[in-house]
């Protein structure tokens, strides 16, 4: 009967050391991968502050530049590029066409041509290329464009143009 005791008292006592094993591992796990997060937030927190000394964050973009998807009667569908690595921001937009909308084709200035803005001959700013006015339907897909707004369009996935332009 004393050895039932000891075998009862014996297995109570391994039972309990392996459920506070267990029990330790899963608190100190978890203890582990909260200390771990937020040794690693803090890390990313910082190489954010770091990047955006070098590359800071535009509260407002005015203006987007990508390649044409698609061209339809009254719009394009264009992709960006990455604009900002800390910013998820879309990457595919509908550039709505009005009747107010400019379209222009650029084309860069041979040299001799802008050499007189450069240095300073002409009263003009210097501006690299021509501009000649296009119509929708000259824009292809895969052509560059640089899209001009009058709204704010950093989060617009569908927005106006005021202009459109074209690089050849």
């Amino acid at each position: 009967m004393e050895t039932k005791k000891i075998l009862i008292v014996i297995g109570v006592l391994l039972i309990g050391v392996a459920l506070g094993f267990a029990v330790g591992q899963i608190m100190g796990k978890k203890a582990g991968y909260q200390l771990a997060k937020k040794e690693y937030e803090s890390e990313i927190q910082r190489l954010r502050t770091e990047i955006e000394k070098f590359w800071p964050i535009e509260p407002e973009m005015f203006s987007i530049s990508g390649q044409v998807l698609e061209v339809k009667a009254n719009s394009l569908l264009i992709e960006t590029g990455q604009i900002h690595p800390l910013e998820k921001l879309p990457k595919v937009r509908e550039v709505l066409v009005t009747e107010d909308t400019i379209i222009v084709k650029r084309t860069e200035k041979e040299p001799e041509l802008l050499e007189p803005e450069i240095m300073g001959e002409v009263e003009t700013e210097i501006e690299p290329y021509t501009e000649t006015e296009i119509n929708l339907s000259d824009i292809k897909v895969g052509n560059r464009v640089l899209v001009e707004a009058d709204q704010d369009i950093k989060w617009a996935e569908s927005f106006p143009a005021t202009k459109i332009a074209v690089e050849f």
